[in-house]
């Protein structure tokens, strides 16, 4: 069927609806840029609250390491002090710890058997 029947018969001509299609087309397209541009938007945005959120742990997790460093170190001094307080007379001590079994032999313990390294929590 050509133009001229088409019109006759009341049906759209080929130019009418290649021109619909046309326009549903180009509607489909902006569309699609517009959902394109949105999501680019929304992963931007996400993208920049992940970075903050994360800046904001490490530094928290700084601060903490920090703190916990200062504890340790203020340990560290007090078993120094303690070490020197209980020194037999005459004898010097390092700040430096020792291991379990070097104190024992000094204070003339035993290691109780079947423990790791002779230290036992009881003794």
């Amino acid at each position: 069927m050509d133009d001229a029947g088409a019109r006759d018969s009341g049906e759209p001509s080929v130019a009418q609806v290649s021109e619909q299609v046309r326009a549903l087309l180009e509607a489909a397209e902006r569309s699609a840029v517009e959902v394109r541009e949105r999501a680019q938007e929304r992963a931007d945005r996400a993208l920049r609250e992940v970075e903050e959120l994360s800046r904001e742990r490490v530094a928290r997790v700084s601060e903490a390491a920090g703190r916990l460093l200062e504890e340790v170190t203020a340990l560290q001094a007090e078993a120094s002090d303690l070490r020197r307080a209980t020194a037999r007379p005459g004898e010097v001590r390092s700040a430096e710890p020792r291991e379990p079994q070097e104190v024992r032999k000094d204070l003339g313990q035993k290691s109780p058997r079947g423990t790791p390294g002779g230290w036992h929590p009881k003794n």
